[in-house]
């Protein structure tokens, strides 16, 4: 086969440049699929009150694999839900709990969340088997949600509430 190297630059730039304008837009590969679906969210949407999942800790994919980031030890590979800001907000808040009527200390859930900008904030429970995360100056964009936990703590209890709120 005889290909032109000008044919063939322009080809891998056009690919290249396909694959970026589907990353900016928001375009979520099949593996990125969250579990729990995406929500969008727009400037208020917390006026009557955080808004409210029940999420189980599963997963066995190792969060420093997945993420390239420590944050709890195990959790799923597609992430457990995705938001997304249609509008930039001065904050945006979660807040992982166990469930009511569940085991009273469980084993520590973590929050990775990625930003739109692609970093990772990694939300570390706090002794009480809570965990906070608070994002100042949040962007528009896709936030993707991974409930981690330490397997090494693994208790009676994988039943969470995640609520998000501004």
């Amino acid at each position: 086969m005889n290909y032109e190297p000008v044919k063939v630059f322009a080809i891998l730039v056009s690919l290249s440049l396909s694959i970026s304008d589907l990353a900016h837009a928001g375009t979520v590969p099949p593996y990125d699929t969250p579990i729990l679906g995406t929500v969008a969210l727009s400037p208020g949407f917390s006026e009557e009150g955080a808004l409210r999942y029940e999420i189980t800790l599963d997963g066995n994919e190792p969060v420093k694999d997945r993420l390239k980031h420590r944050c709890g030890s195990r959790t799923t590979v597609k992430p457990t839900i995705t938001f997304k800001l249609e509008e930039s907000i001065p904050k945006l808040f979660f807040l992982g709990k166990p469930r009511k009527g569940r085991a009273k200390l469980v084993f520590n859930m973590a929050l990775a969340i990625r930003t739109p900008d692609g970093a990772i904030v990694c939300a570390e429970p706090d002794g009480e088997g809570e965990v906070q995360a608070t994002i100042d100056s949040a962007a528009a964009g896709l936030y993707q949600v991974w409930a981690a936990y330490d397997a090494n703590l693994f208790k009676e209890s994988k039943y969470y509430y995640l609520e998000v709120s501004e």
